[in-house]
């Protein structure tokens, strides 16, 4: 039976805190295989799971056309049904992701730091993967494979909750990110799928501590709200903060920006990234398909800690709002919340 087939079949409601565990142990035991796992084997599984999402597009379409029409007569608004929409364009884009996630370089046991101590003992500091990651999210079906395919990159077992509203839509995508998992030998769990969009698997999931290693939310406020007071488990955010700038700041700003593009020949998938870090244009959202946990991980670099602080300027971020400062909100950062980073 293929993962789509399984929305029909749902989970018993009175053992959802049972199956969450199950699932969670089965992305436990999938972290032992992937922590071992090759740059190339993982490669592989994205590429193929690339390759995967253009052939299917069609059965995508079928998929996302039966999320819309629901959405449509539960009369959602135009803007939420346009971050719901697949069309063979965004589809090629999703898959277009995936193949860059491959390109970027694998960060597993990247060397930090080294150094040795007076009693001649080298000591370095290391990249490993986290462990099991959560990650619950809203509407947009494009944060399946953003989300499931940097987990993978870097080593985690991933765990997913999508919106309801894309839920046929996610359980199409995630059928491709098994078939490139299953391509490469890597364990089925290592990207998983909540079996049910029952509320209550939300809370249960939260409770795993000693399973899950830490959740991401990626939603509005009330969502990262429930998230922040329910777990139990470690919980890491990402939010938008309007920096206001004056002319000056705003020249230095792009100077920074400037200085990441100057990185593309070098590495031109974090160059990106590093980009949009630092400047997006005044009241922007991050673009669809962002790779969320890419950001993360490079917003805690040494090289944009530096850039986000010459943008930001001697009085540091704002607040959520927009005012104050001497000038208009010219630049939007994407920063850590108030829990500790994804180190990874």
């Amino acid at each position: 039976m293929s993962v789509a087939t399984a929305i029909a079949t749902g989970v018993d409601g009175d053992d959802i805190a049972g199956e969450m565990d199950k699932l969670g142990r089965r992305a436990r035991a999938a972290v032992q295989e992937l922590a071992l796992a090759s740059a190339d084997t993982k490669n592989t599984a994205l590429r193929v799971a690339a390759a995967t999402l253009r052939a299917r597009t069609a059965d995508l379409l079928t998929a996302n056309a039966l999320d819309m029409s629901a959405a449509e007569e539960r009369k959602i608004a135009p803007s939420l049904l346009d971050r719901l929409k697949l069309d063979e364009a965004r589809i090629d884009a999703i898959a277009a992701g995936l193949e860059q996630i491959a390109e970027l370089p694998d960060p597993v046991g990247e060397v930090l730091s080294n150094w040795d101590r007076p009693n001649g003992l080298n000591i370095s500091r290391v990249r490993v993967p986290l462990g099991v990651i959560g990650i619950i999210y809203e509407s947009r079906p494009n944060v399946t494979a953003d989300a499931g395919g940097l987990c993978l990159k870097s080593g985690n077992a991933a765990i997913l909750r999508g919106g309801t509203e894309a839920v046929h839509s996610n359980h199409a995508i995630m059928d491709c990110l098994q078939a490139g998992l299953a391509e490469a030998g890597l364990p089925a769990a290592s990207i998983q799928l909540m079996p049910t969009q029952d509320r209550e698997a939300v809370g249960a999931m939260l409770q795993l501590a000693g399973v899950i290693d830490v959740v991401i939310p990626r939603g509005g406020r009330s969502l990262i709200e429930r998230v922040q007071t329910d777990a139990r488990v470690p919980v890491a955010t990402v939010r938008l903060v309007r920096v206001p700038l004056t002319d000056a700041q705003l020249r230095l700003a792009h100077m920074a920006k400037g200085a990441a593009d100057t990185l593309k020949r070098l590495a031109p998938g974090a160059a990106r990234r590093i980009a949009h870090i630092l400047s997006l244009s005044a009241g922007a959202r991050a673009p669809d398909g962002a790779l969320l946990l890419e950001l993360m991980r490079l917003a805690t670099t040494p090289l944009v800690q530096q850039a986000a602080a010459v943008a930001a300027g001697p009085g540091g971020v704002a607040g959520g709002g927009g005012g104050g400062g001497g000038g208009a909100p010219n630049v939007v950062r994407i920063a850590p919340g108030p829990a500790s980073p994804v180190p990874f």
